[in-house]
């Protein structure tokens, strides 16, 4: 199944009944904690029809994707949570920032961890002779609750005995300089052998030319040349400059059209080399006031500010003499884009003669196009400048999100010390640098020093993700970065979070969720739901509707999927030493600690006497 549109994400990630995800690396520039969760649910296939999914559901897949799946992007573009249950602690075992400095140095130019793209490897449950199915995406979308214009395209590797299908030229490089730069390269040397060989369903009439993850410092990249007998240009970027522009406005067409932002085409319009002279220019109609957030909350990205223009798609589509060829991915229409961040895009060719066959890719460009509305140049003119706090604020963010460097330590009182290797804070010195742990109260990081020692916070689990704010004017931005702890968490830290969420009944359900492969919440509601507020409309914990595992359930398991009782057995393992939660009842406890005592039981008969006889 093949698919060159807007579909949304979850659904090109989601892991079909049957198969579960083996390995994925996705990544992003930018990245929402809610949508990751989401994006966990979905490669585990117990997301639901809204795109979320359950406690017991995201227990699952945070246990059984721990060291299966990375999300790999920019320092300091995660997103600060709206909400913060202690479960978004684990989220720091599957996201690698990639510590790139973004502004302009002393050194030179900044640059970017840009790339749009994600590479999954499914197996077939329970049957290991049924080979590898993989799904390849690549696009404009961030990994952000955006609701901006995006274009992708999706593959699915093709099934045994079908027709036979197209190589993707590159995808090998693509995996193997993704897995070595989320640390994962070891692990992903096999893969990379065995999707160098993967033949994939690509609609008919298109060819796969080349996929390309350009890193800085590779030789020879820039804006691509224009193809011979050039007869129509299509360009679509949010993000401009004049010489990337008029070098595109170079390739000899009638016409070249051109769609951005007003205040990109207003920046250029300005420009004394009239970069814009050659094209049509055109603008997407503008975004509903119903779309963008209250002038009340906080900015959590200065992402958010630009993705809330409406426009994120990144195309270069161009018609000639030998049909038509589509660039379609990261890259902006910036020397920023070619030359110098990681960027990646595919390049896709339809020949004159497989046009018909490819009339959808034709009518949806056209259809796209036509959305758009001519932009007068009067109209430029009167672009609005950009907002000089908004502009200082994201200049500090860039600043601070490259200058920290260091690790977390757990002092012997308890408190925790965060410690940089060298002051963190912007240039500016009228703006404030924040940090606050998952759940807890901003501190101010006074200027000049190396180490901020945060209050203690009692239950609070410990994580490498910290929220951090600058402010100015009375305004302020606030994102989550990773600052590891040292020495790093103990495997059970994660098993007791996953404990204290759930509750003994909680715990139960997802064991009983393991054997049968279900997805029941057993009432525990959303992942991101407060039980708390549930008790509060009349709801008890005692009350919720929790089937316990049941003997039959194991036998049935053992028969069916013997592997299932293996997770169960490391489940039980890793939680026997964790404490009760606060929401634990006396009757769930005893039903925990009988089954544990059954669990050992059944264990070394079903377990380990399966391992003696085979």
């Amino acid at each position: 199944m093949s698919h060159l549109s807007t579909l949304p994400l979850l659904e090109v990630l989601r892991a079909p009944p049957g198969w579960r995800t083996d390995r994925a690396i996705l990544s992003t520039y930018s990245a929402d904690p809610a949508v990751l969760v989401a994006t966990l649910l979905a490669l585990s296939g117990c997301d639901d029809d809204a795109g979320s999914g359950s406690k017991v559901a995201l227990a699952r897949a945070l246990n059984e994707l721990k060291g299966r799946v990375a999300f790999l992007l920019q320092r300091g573009r995660v997103a600060a949570p709206r909400k913060t249950p202690r479960i978004l602690a684990l989220l720091d075992r599957f996201i690698r920032e990639v510590p790139w400095d973004e502004g302009k140095s002393a050194e030179g130019q900044g640059r970017s961890w840009h790339p749009k793209l994600a590479l999954v490897r499914r197996v077939a449950e329970g049957d290991s002779s049924i080979p590898a199915q993989w799904r390849f995406w690549i696009g404009s979308r961030n990994f952000t609750r955006d609701t901006s214009w995006d274009i992708g395209l999706s593959l699915e590797s093709i099934s045994t005995g079908s027709s036979r299908g197209q190589i993707l030229p590159g995808v090998d490089k693509v995996a193997a300089r993704l897995a070595d730069q989320a640390g994962v390269a070891e692990g992903w040397r096999p893969l990379v052998t065995e999707v160098a060989g993967v033949e994939w369903n690509v609609p008919r009439g298109l060819t796969v030319r080349e996929v390309t993850l350009m890193l800085p410092g590779d030789l020879h990249r820039d804006l691509p040349s224009a193809p011979t007998g050039l007869t129509r240009v299509f360009a679509v970027a949010p993000f401009l400059d004049g010489q990337t522009v008029k070098k595109l406005g170079s390739w000899q067409a009638e016409k070249p059209t051109l769609l951005s932002t007003l205040p990109e085409l207003g920046r250029l319009a300005a420009q004394q080399a009239k970069p814009l002279a050659p094209f049509e220019l055109l603008a997407l109609p503008a975004v509903s006031d119903d779309s963008q957030a209250s002038p009340e909350e906080e900015s959590s990205t200065a992402e958010a500010a630009l993705e809330s223009r409406g426009l994120h798609a990144k195309i270069i589509w161009a018609e000639h003499s030998g049909g038509a060829t589509l660039w379609l991915g990261s890259p902006n229409l910036t020397a920023r884009g070619w030359r110098q961040n990681a960027e990646a895009f595919v390049v896709l060719d339809v020949a004159r003669r497989e046009r018909e066959h490819a009339k959808d890719l034709y009518e949806g460009i056209e259809a796209f196009r036509n959305i758009a509305r001519p932009v007068p140049p009067e109209e430029l003119a009167n672009v609005a400048p950009e907002d000089a706090v908004e502009e200082a604020l994201e200049t500090a963010h860039r600043q601070v999100a490259a200058r920290l460097s260091g690790c977390q330590r757990r002092l012997p009182s308890g408190e925790i010390a965060l410690e940089s290797t060298g002051p963190p804070h912007p240039d500016d010195g009228q703006i404030a640098l924040e940090v606050a742990r998952l759940g807890g109260a901003f501190v101010t990081w006074p200027r000049g020093a190396t180490t901020l020692v945060f209050p203690r916070l009692e239950n609070a689990p410990a994580s490498d993700l910290l929220v951090l704010r600058v402010t100015l004017s009375e305004r302020g931005l606030v994102w989550t970065q990773l600052v590891p702890f040292d020495p790093p968490h103990p495997e059970q830290r994660d098993m007791s979070v996953l404990r204290e969420y759930l509750g003994a009944k909680g715990f139960l359900q997802w064991i009983r969720n393991v054997l049968d492969d279900a997805a029941e919440d057993g009432g525990l509601g959303a992942w991101d739901e407060d039980t708390s507020d549930r008790i509060g409309k009349g709801y008890s914990i005692r009350a919720l509707n929790i089937d316990f595992p049941t003997l039959e359930q194991v036998l049935r398991a053992w028969l069916r999927n013997p592997d299932r009782l293996k997770t169960v057995d490391n489940i039980l393992r890793a939680a026997s030493s964790q404490p009760r939660a606060p929401d634990d009842d006396e009757a769930s406890l005893k039903h925990l600690d009988a089954f544990v005592r059954s669990w050992k039981i059944l264990s070394a008969n079903l377990i380990e006497g399966r391992g003696r006889g085979s």
